[in-house]
């Protein structure tokens, strides 16, 4: 009694105020927690970048999404090639990368217009590796007589076989390639298509060897024969000449019809070509 006498009226206005406080607090079932825990236990303010981040997610990653796609796009256009002729390789061998260097070089060599000014003379090889119906069941069969699994057979079965006969159409229909050496399935279905120049139309005549009006074995080629990138191709590969795309009306007829010149009178080159060797042996 004696200390409360003795306290100050500001000292015992806090400890009555504390006390109804505390009071308060029991009433509600809350314990009191220590100053420096509840500063502890509040919770934190978010960021501004958590923040944006909450209410923006969607359009930040749309934009971040163009963003890539456009970087990979210019990347991809730095590093593209522009070649003045395009050749076009459908069938079941395949041509890696090196094979498909090799092949490059040798076709360009025989290149003799810088149709884009860029002061190269290039041909571009597309090679799409499908096997068609006849070759898998050809390949079964002769995986069942010697009992084993063919890979052939496994890959003519794919989405990746699937995605080259897509690829080769969309090629006949819209792409730039107008030399073509195909897989005699692949030729048949262009030429009854009405896909293809005649060989009187491409080359101004019809070479002996040649399969029908519209193709030759591409192994009775000089140029293919002996060229190491091309000599391994298989023996009823069909070497032909595309007509000028269906889709030139939408893309410029007189630039189309050029192009297609251009790539007829590279055609003739390789058909006339004669190796160095046979040249010398002459």
């Amino acid at each position: 009694m004696e200390e409360n006498k003795d306290r100050s009226p500001e000292e015992k206005e806090e400890e009555v105020f504390e006390s109804n406080a505390s009071r308060r607090l029991k009433a509600l079932g809350v314990e009191e927690a220590p100053a420096e825990e509840t500063d502890r236990d509040q919770p934190k303010k978010a960021g501004f970048f958590e923040n944006l981040w909450y209410h923006y997610k969607t359009p930040i990653l749309i934009v971040l999404g163009f963003v890539i796609i456009f970087a990979v796009g210019i990347t991809q256009m730095a590093r593209k090639k522009n070649p003045d002729i395009y050749v076009l390789y459908a069938g079941p061998a395949v041509f890696d990368n090196t094979r498909t260097a090799e092949a490059e070089v040798e076709l360009s060599a025989l290149v003799t217009e810088d149709s884009n000014n860029d002061g190269k003379y290039a041909a571009q090889l597309t090679a799409l590796c499908y096997v068609s119906a006849e070759k898998a069941a050809a390949a079964k069969a002769e995986a069942e007589k010697n009992d084993q699994q063919s890979s052939v057979v496994d890959y003519a079965n794919s989405q990746e076989n699937r995605d080259a006969f897509q690829a080769f159409s969309d090629d006949m229909l819209f792409g730039d390639s107008v030399i073509c050496l195909l897989d005699p399935y692949l030729y048949g279905t262009i030429r009854d298509a009405g896909g293809l120049l005649t060989l009187e139309e491409a080359l101004g005549y019809k070479p002996d060897g040649a399969i029908d009006d519209y193709g030759i074995p591409a192994r009775l080629i000089p140029f293919f024969a002996s060229t190491p990138a091309f000599s391994t191709l298989p023996e009823d590969t069909v070497f032909a000449v595309r007509r000028v795309s269906t889709m030139s009306a939408f893309t410029g007829k007189d630039k189309e019809e050029k192009a297609h010149a251009r790539h007829v009178a590279f055609a003739r080159a390789l058909v006339a070509y004669v190796p160095e060797e046979t040249e010398t042996a002459e």
